[in-house]
């Protein structure tokens, strides 16, 4: 009897456990072992780091998607996830810049875009590299004698516009004379105020600068204007504005052509018998809510944006594009008046100097050091943007206030006035003020007469940089041997760029299915 009731008890532990297992099982393996409670526990373990591991791979699988909306991507040859639509522009570069494009000339380009375009299709007789070194582009050579203020610059003589004809001496003398023009209202005018005329050498390659007599170094950076053909261009220097008005189809003496233009696009096309796999340069207009999702998609090889705390996280979720910040595009100036009223408290150049170097922190001389003191005890006012709202009206007040503390340090009284753009700009146009903190303009060009102050001092100085803007140039990864310069546009308000040298850039196939075994 006993037997029996024991024999039952075991049928039924036998029957719950079957019922218990996946129907895969075959039901005919032994399952005493599975009796014991340590087994229990450990097959328990066991079922617990299966689930944790298949819901750590399920998040990972959802962020990988979340960042790369394309399902279809494919692995670079450097192991980073690329949406497949970036490799499929092949050697069709597609660039996102923030402005539209009105002046595709290198004397009145402004905008970011309109500089890049410029900087593709036009030469200069010289650039500035990457390590922000002055170099020949057009110019083979050039030295400044002091003793007759003269500025000579010899050509290379195998740069060709694409009618075959080789740049001159012409073509830099009509550039420049459009420059210097009175009827000249662009972003370079008053840039170079020592700079008298222009003119032709002995022979087609030489070219002569001829400056005032108080030039003891010129200004070098004026040789990085692109230069115009002059045989092409029906405008007179002294009716250059047509030029601005007329817009005329752009020709110039560099690797690439102009193929199409809209407002809001330009296509570049390489010229015949240039090297590169870059052949087709697509340049577009691309605002600043939709970038993110572009560089998701990898609808864009570059794009240039600020380098806020908002892009820094961004850029994390982005591995198939490389970030090169840089800080190199002027947010505002501090000036003081080039041109006082009698009205003015300062009035004399060394005094005008002497404030500069002060709010610089760079140190006096004797006599600079006395003409400070000649301000003191005199109320100076320092006008600044208020801003339109209240972060930047806090900030701004904050800056100027760091300037003006350093006036205040050396002995001067200086007081604060939060001003209206309006007011703000024209106080500046028509210099009324003796301070003021003047933000960076769209086209970066300071009032007329004014001169920055460079580290070689200029006795007509009468503005500085204060503050430079955080930016970042991002580069898909499909590309490589992109140049980065930082310096490349010096008188335009965004100076970094990736034009130089686009003949070395490299275009990345998409690895196989072996490769990427």
């Amino acid at each position: 009897m006993e037997n029996n009731r024991e024999k039952m008890r075991n049928d039924k532990e036998k029957a719950a456990i079957e019922e218990s297992l996946p129907e895969a099982v075959d039901t005919e393996v032994s399952v005493k072992p599975l009796l014991h409670p340590l087994l229990y526990a450990l097959l328990l373990a066991v079922l617990l780091a299966g689930l944790t591991l298949l819901a750590l791979a399920a998040g990972n699988w959802l962020q990988t998607h979340e960042a790369s909306p394309d399902n279809s991507s494919k692995i670079s040859d450097n192991g980073q996830t690329l949406p497949a639509a970036a490799y499929e522009r092949k050697e069709r570069l597609s660039v996102g810049v923030n402005d539209r494009f009105d002046q595709l000339n290198p004397i009145y380009a402004t905008g970011d875009g309109e500089t890049d375009v410029v900087a593709l299709i036009f030469e200069a007789l010289a650039r500035i590299n990457e390590e922000g070194k002055l170099i020949g582009q057009l110019a083979r050579d050039w030295s400044y004698t002091a003793e007759s203020s003269l500025l000579t610059v010899h050509l290379r003589q195998d740069h060709t516009f694409r009618d075959g004809r080789v740049v001159t001496a012409d073509d830099v003398v009509y550039t420049y004379s459009c420059l210097l023009s009175d009827a000249y209202d662009g972003p370079y005018k008053g840039r170079w105020p020592s700079l008298l005329k222009v003119e032709p050498g002995p022979d087609a390659h030489t070219v002569f600068f001829h400056f005032n007599e108080q030039t003891t170094s010129p200004d070098l950076r004026m040789l990085t204007v692109g230069i115009l053909k002059s045989d092409y261009y029906p405008y007179e220097p002294d009716r250059v504005f047509e030029l601005r008005d007329g817009n005329l189809r752009p020709e110039g003496s560099g690797a690439f052509y102009l193929l199409e233009q809209t407002a809001n696009r330009v296509v570049l096309q390489l010229r015949p018998g240039y090297a590169g796999q870059i052949h087709t340069i697509d340049i577009h207009q691309v605002a600043s809510d939709a970038k993110f999702r572009l560089l998701q998609e990898g609808q864009l090889d570059i794009v240039r944006n600020l380098w806020d705390e908002r892009m820094k996280l961004r850029a994390r979720t982005l591995p198939f594009y490389s970030f090169i910040p840089y800080a190199t595009s002027a947010d505002s100036y501090f000036m003081v008046n080039p041109l006082p009223d009698s009205q003015k408290i300062i009035q004399r150049p060394s005094q005008r100097l002497a404030v500069l170097l002060t709010v610089a922190g760079k140190p006096l001389s004797h006599l600079q050091s006395a003409a400070l003191t000649e301000l003191e005890e005199q109320p100076l006012q320092l006008f600044y943007f208020q801003g339109v709202d209240r972060d930047v009206r806090y900030s701004n007040q904050e800056n100027a206030n760091k300037l003006a503390s350093r006036l205040r340090s050396a002995g001067l009284e200086v007081t604060l006035k939060a001003t209206a753009w309006p007011e703000l700009a024209d106080r500046a146009m028509h210099h009324d003020y003796d301070l003021l903190l003047l933000p960076a303009t769209a086209n970066s060009r300071l009032p007329e007469h004014s001169v920055l102050l460079e580290d070689q001092v200029q006795p007509e100085a009468s503005a500085l940089v204060t503050a430079y803007r955080q930016e970042v140039l991002i580069v898909c990864n499909r590309l490589s041997q992109v140049t980065i310069n930082p310096y490349a546009y010096p008188f335009a308000a965004s100076v970094g760029s990736w034009t130089d040298r686009v003949e070395n850039i490299r275009i990345t196939e998409p690895a196989t299915p072996e490769e990427e075994k």
